[in-house]
């Protein structure tokens, strides 16, 4: 599942990377993440791969008998990159002595002694946690692009190497810091769309993993993360590199990404900050910028139900739906480890025309559609996830589960 995901957001890269509309800037950004899940797969496939300064020639050999995608154009990194403060630049080289650790010592371990280490060692990439007590830095420098990962802890004498992220040979570009300094979010990616790893401190191992979001924003208890998301079923009608972003959050704790509030074709969310532990602050943007609104939400009132319909009819003003809720229950002789068990009898709920619903166009592919539409093709005689706030359904989407 995990290579399916990878291979799909490769594929979305080189789909946008030919759009004719892109900015030079998209273009470049897009172009870069096309090259890191490229060394991604010659790390796993062995194939060899020969980057020149006047032409990338990118060959991916894909698992499961998948044809060969073939991609090659004139791009010019040294020149197209020159003056520029911010350059994302992917791992495509695999130098050996990027792959070497790093000696660095402290006999000052302070953080005024560790901060002298690493600007003396041209250390630009890091961040100090909110206590001031570890720093994250990776060895990138002033005449390196890329490099390994390592979390520094004051009054250690010098830094201890996170293996695990640093096998996977990722393009790091941030760090966000868990109020605690317990946590760090270990980013790769652009601005608009990262992906990346929650990784503990302490035992410097991972966590958690993230997939496709941006804007992350901790709690004040550190167990949850904030954070726009990508929702890739939803083609908003103005493109943006950002597309149609949930606002969903991630439970430190359990492993688990919740969407709170469903993007749509109109509009994305991006979170701002926590009032409390339960308040969240975000902003409502739309994509045409006609406006964007600052709201606050009580996560503790929200809640998603999944549910099976039977039937839909226009009543006046509503649309009546006959549904029959349902639970997930673990089962590992299913395909995807659960079943759907559906409750005793059914429910019927009636929405009005301000609530947005989206139906399948194919198991990827949201588009909204109004009531004529789904009672003509009875098309959402399907799963459906509906969300609520405070008992309210505010958004209702079909949901395809193989």
């Amino acid at each position: 599942m995990k290579r399916l995901v990878e291979n799909l957001e490769m594929d979305h890269n080189f789909q946008k990377i030919n759009q004719v509309n892109l900015t030079e800037q998209e273009y470049e950004e897009s172009l870069q993440l096309v090259l890191m899940a490229v060394e991604q797969e010659k790390k796993r496939t062995k194939y060899r791969f020969i980057p020149t300064h006047k032409a990338v020639i990118v060959i991916v050999a894909f698992v499961f008998s998948l044809p060969i995608l073939f991609f090659s154009g004139i791009v010019d990194f040294q020149s197209s990159n020159e003056g520029k403060d911010s350059v994302i630049q992917p791992a495509i080289d695999n130098r050996e002595e990027d792959k070497e650790e790093i000696v660095l010592k402290a006999e000052n371990t302070t953080q005024e002694g560790i901060q002298a280490v690493l600007n003396d060692a041209n250390i630009v990439l890091y961040e100090w946690s909110p206590k001031n007590s570890h720093v994250a830095f990776t060895t990138v420098t002033k005449e390196s692009d890329h490099g390994q990962l390592y979390i520094w802890q004051v009054g250690e004498p010098e830094p201890k190497s996170v293996k695990e992220v640093n096998d996977l040979v990722l393009p790091i570009t941030a760090f966000y810091w868990s109020p605690d300094s317990q946590k760090v979010v270990i980013s790769a990616g652009t601005p608009s769309v990262q992906w990346g790893y929650v990784v503990s401190s302490d035992s410097l191992s991972i966590v958690g993993q993230l997939s496709l979001f941006s804007q992350p924003v901790w709690s004040s208890d550190s167990t949850r993360i904030a954070m726009s998301v990508v929702n890739p079923a939803i083609i908003p009608e103005i493109e943006k590199e950002m597309g149609a972003a949930d606002l969903a959050i991630y439970d430190v704790t359990s492993n688990n990404m919740k969407t709170v509030l469903p993007a749509s074709i109109d509009y994305y969310y991006v979170p701002r900050s926590w009032e409390d532990e339960q308040v969240l602050v975000y902003k409502k943007i739309y994509f045409d910028q006609s406006s964007e609104e600052e709201l606050s939400i009580d996560i503790s009132t929200l809640s998603s139900r999944t549910a099976r319909l039977n039937h839909a009819t226009i009543n006046g003003d509503k649309l009546k739906l006959e549904i029959t809720y349902t639970e997930k229950v673990s089962d590992p002789n299913t395909p995807n480890g659960f079943r759907l068990e559906e409750s005793e009898g059914g429910t019927i709920i009636n929405v009005g025309k301000d609530i947005p619903i989206y139906l399948l166009k194919d198991p990827s592919f949201l588009i909204q559609m109004d009531w004529d539409e789904i009672i003509i093709n009875g098309a959402i005689m399907g799963l459906l996830q509906i969300y609520e706030n405070d008992g309210e359904v505010f958004f209702i989407s079909e949901i395809y589960i193989p």
